[in-house]
This record gives C-alpha cells, structure tokens and sequence, in this order.
C-alpha cells in the first residue's frame, strides 16, 4: 500500500481549473492595469468633439439644444472611461454593449466599417493624385 502523499497518490484538485486559470491571468493582467492610459489620444479627440458639441449646443436653441448637450456628456462619459482604460477593458465593455444591444452594435459596427472604407478610399485618391 503505498504511503499517503506518496508518488502514487492521486492529486486532488480543491476548485475548478477554470477558476485558477482565471485567478492566474487576472494576475497577469494586473501590471498592465496598473499602467492604464492606452488610449489617452482618442480620449483627447472625443474630448474635443466633445466640446464642440457642447458649443454648438449652447449656441442652438429649442428643441435640439437638449439632445446635442446629451450627445456631448455621452462622449465626455465615454472619453473619461477610455482614458485609464487597458485594451483588455474595452474589449469587455465592447462585448458587454453587443450582448445588451446587439442591433445597436451592429449599426455601429456599420457605421464604422463604412467610415472606414470611406477614410482608405479616400487615402489611396490622393496618394495616387500626389507625385
């Protein structure tokens, strides 16, 4: 009978190996959520839109004036978040926001996809028109 502790003793595992695989990258990650700050630049740019919407809002009156100052608190909301935020946080809220509205995702997604289409292709006009 082999000893208790011994090489033949079978190993018991106290808690799932899912949930000390996701204590060992929490730890992991935690130097680079110290550091924070990725995305400081596009922080600043929805800071300027930001307060270009604020602006224009302060100068509109009646109806519109309301939807534009939310629209400028949202992305002052949205640029204070992404400042200190690691890439591994936006991409939890990213997905947190598809699960909550996937078709608001979507139109985004869209939105972006064809922005971006439109910013490559407008790019390679003026490379080529450029000698």
């Amino acid at each position: 009978m082999p000893a208790e502790g011994g090489p033949d003793t079978p190993i018991k595992h106290n808690g799932s190996s899912r949930g000390q695989k996701r204590k060992q990258r929490d730890r992991e990650d935690s130097p680079q959520r110290e550091r924070g700050g990725h995305f400081r630049r596009p922080a600043e740019e929805l800071d300027k839109w930001a307060r270009a919407l604020r602006s224009t809002g302060d100068q509109v009156d009646g109806a519109l004036s309301a939807p534009i100052t939310r629209m400028a608190a949202g992305i002052e909301n949205a640029a204070h978040h992404l400042r200190d935020a690691t890439p591994q946080d936006v991409i939890h809220a990213m997905e947190a926001f598809a699960r909550r509205r996937p078709m608001a995702f979507l139109g985004l997604a869209a939105l972006v996809g064809f922005g971006g289409a439109r910013l490559l292709k407008g790019s390679s006009k003026s490379s080529r028109a450029t000698p």
